[in-house]
């Protein structure tokens, strides 16, 4: 399946290597503040802009880009500690996990896992970590080293625990949902989705009961229905939606539609799209701020920056410039 596997993204990141070797830091912001007391640690977020070899570090009351970490290899994807102290970036170019010390900004250890990653996922204690790669690899934290190793009954793409952390929803990418229990690691139920190519995200709601995933050929979300593990609606949204996110009222779910540089939202009480915005270019991943007050979303092509929108009125407020290319949104967890 490794191999399957690498065949598989080899495309991906051989055109991820691509766009990386053209870019250079200098298309960030001109200023940044340096790392001082007077920034808030933990009210930090981190944006992996995987064109640029960076990561941003996004001061989330300011709204503003504060400083940048260097991280080889085409950071893809990534998981942050729930104390804010490391930050693990998946790669697309290398078979390596880097470890970054948030406070030190810099990486401080890799981790060969032996394949190319894509996305992570953390337990809520901090111990481990779940990395989506050619099957879902298990991390210790406390010593940085591999083990376990857990056949996803597919190729993982893209992973997250439920709310409580009692189980580990992985997005395959055939068709589809492996549900794995972190005290065994263990694939305790499958999902079938019924699609050809899953190449999706999941995010869940905050009460657990719901599970949105993207579908990016078929142009749709399916909702699951998180105790029966049932799919119970499928809502047509825009071309190749992509990232996905809920906002902690769980009345709305905002989904990037990156084919056509738009985001749909869609009430979750009657599972269809009330709105559908223009963002001009190639919307990725979107995530709710810590106190849910805001949407901020990544924008991947032309002009590379970061969107704030009110989850209330969808309507954009701030845009903030970033580095090439803005993809996966890191924040802290809800509060």
């Amino acid at each position: 399946m490794g191999k399957t596997f690498a065949r598989t993204l080899g495309v991906l990141a051989a055109a991820a290597a691509l766009l990386a070797s053209t870019a250079s830091y200098g298309h960030g912001p001109s200023k940044e503040r340096p790392s001082a007391q007077s920034i808030d640690e933990a009210n930090l977020g981190y944006v992996v802009m995987d064109g640029s070899n960076t990561i941003a570090i996004v001061d989330i009351d300011a709204q503003e880009i504060v400083g940048r970490i260097a991280v080889a290899g085409n950071p893809h994807g990534g998981a942050l500690a729930p104390d804010g102290r490391h930050l693990y970036a998946a790669s697309m170019g290398s078979t390596e996990i880097y470890v970054v010390d948030t406070r030190a900004r810099a990486v401080t250890k890799t981790i060969d896992i032996g394949s190319i990653s894509h996305h992570s996922a953390i337990t809520a204690d901090g111990r481990f970590l779940y990395v989506a790669a050619d099957q879902v690899v298990v991390i210790d934290t406390s010593t940085d080293q591999v083990v376990a190793r857990v056949d996803a009954q597919g190729m993982p793409f893209d992973l997250s625990f439920t709310p409580d952390g009692r189980l580990l929803y992985v997005l395959n990418m055939g068709s589809t949902i492996s549900v794995i229990d972190p005290a065994t690691n263990k694939v305790v139920d499958s999902i079938e989705m019924h699609a050809q190519t899953m190449m999706g995200h999941l995010a869940f709601s905050l009460d657990g009961q719901r599970l949105y995933v993207t579908h990016d050929v078929a142009g749709t979300v399916s909702v699951i229905d998180v105790p029966g593990n049932e799919k119970v609606a499928t809502v047509k949204v825009g071309q190749g939606p992509h990232g996905v996110a809920v906002t902690h009222d769980g009345r709305y779910v905002y989904v990037t539609n990156r084919g056509e540089g738009t985001f749909s939202v869609i009430d979750a009480d009657t599972n269809a799209v009330i709105a559908t915005k223009e963002v001009g270019e190639r919307p990725e991943h979107v995530a709710l701020t810590p106190d849910g007050g805001y949407v901020f979303m990544g924008i991947n092509t032309g002009a590379d920056r970061l969107l704030v929108i009110d989850p209330d009125t969808f309507e954009t407020i701030k845009e903030i410039p970033g580095w090439p290319a803005a993809h996966t949104l890191l924040f802290p967890p809800p509060t």
